[in-house]
């Protein structure tokens, strides 16, 4: 199962990946939209932070959605972003979490979806 981590926090990201990699996920790690969209169709699960550099994860989400229609999205947004879960359900995420999410949520979350997805 590869997971596509779209998180511009060095820290964040290298907490989630190393937590996700020590149980046997494959992490594509990207910190940027651009970087993202060369990844979609790697994708099998997509954490997707919200406010980024060069865009948003919706964007990303958006175009997954539409290049890869079974992918699982997740999205990462931090309190008082005036994005919506209703916004981000539209734009095809599956989970919306706001920030400070603990890791092992966001483990569970993959860890349960890629049993669903396995049977």
């Amino acid at each position: 199962m590869k997971i596509l981590l779209l998180e511009d926090s060095v820290i964040v990201a290298k907490l989630l990946a190393s937590l996700l990699k020590s149980r046997g996920y494959e992490v594509i790690e990207a910190v940027s939209v651009a970087q993202a969209m060369d990844h979609l169709v790697e994708a099998d699960i997509a954490i997707l932070d919200y406010q980024l550099p060069d865009g948003n994860g919706l964007d990303v989400a958006r175009e997954l959605r539409r290049r890869k229609p079974s992918a699982y999205l997740i999205l990462l947004t931090a309190r008082g972003h005036s994005i919506t879960e209703r916004e981000a359900r539209r734009a095809g995420i599956d989970q919306y979490l706001e920030k400070p999410v603990e890791p092992e949520t966001i483990l569970g979350i993959v860890e349960v979806h890629s049993k669903q997805a396995a049977a």
